[in-house]
């Protein structure tokens, strides 16, 4: 059997090494006025967490190009958190990265999670 904490660690050692420290945020989203919702909603900070990320283009990661919203053929970038720096949050859940001054949108999260242990959250970004 293989032991999932101890590769859990590695990965977390190895991207607070090598990556860099940011933030991930998680915007609420709740009408203005509840007793006017057609007047609009708000934007907040809901959640932030910060801890380290690996940033890595696709073709490294041997991922598929793929259109964004206008349509343009564009090739994935990916942020690699390690699931045991996120505070218990629930990384698929959240909405942008921001890595001093640049802020990357979240495309799509995948939580590589061998057995019951979460490892690695693989995270799509655009700019």
């Amino acid at each position: 059997m293989a032991n999932f904490a101890k590769l859990n660690a590695t990965a977390t050692r190895l991207i607070a090494a090598n990556g860099r420290e940011i933030r991930i945020v998680k915007f609420g989203n709740t009408p203005q006025d509840d007793e006017k919702p057609w007047r609009g909603r708000r934007e907040y900070l809901e959640a932030e967490v910060t801890t380290y990320g690996s940033f890595v283009p696709g073709s490294e990661l041997k991922t598929t190009i793929s259109r964004d919203a206008d349509g343009v053929l564009r090739e994935g970038e990916y942020c690699l958190v390690a699931a045991d720096s996120t505070w218990g949050y629930d990384l698929r859940e959240f909405d942008a990265i921001v890595d001093g001054g640049r802020t990357w949108k979240i495309g799509s999260v995948e939580l590589i999670a061998p057995g019951s242990t979460d490892v690695i959250y693989m995270i799509e970004v655009t700019r």
